[in-house]
């Protein structure tokens, strides 16, 4: 007897739909059931933080919360700094429709 594990999901009408091989074509069957809720992510979540592993930017420091913020408010700060004003963006937009 043949028996196929899969994980599969049931939708929110209820109905568990499974694809069976096609070697069981147009034959009657026993079909037995089990259902076992899969558990959250939350136990992989946690191992996964244990191994992983340190990261570090292109200077070679340590990529940290700390200093992803500060990149991010620096490229913030570099963008009030260069980006051009609405106004100027739609006068350029309106010249290149004039070609």
């Amino acid at each position: 007897m043949p028996t196929i594990k899969l994980r599969s999901q049931i939708g929110r009408d209820g109905i568990l739909h499974l694809d069976i091989p096609s070697d069981f074509k147009e034959t009657e069957v026993n079909v037995t059931v089990t259902f076992e809720a899969v558990q959250e992510v939350s136990e992989d979540l946690a191992s996964r933080k244990e191994e992983r592993k340190p990261r570090y930017n292109a200077w070679g420091n340590p990529v940290v919360e700390q200093s992803i913020t500060q990149a991010i408010s620096g490229m913030r700060r570099l963008q009030k700094t260069v980006a051009l004003p609405k106004s100027e963006i739609l006068a350029m937009r309106e010249e290149g429709r004039r070609f």
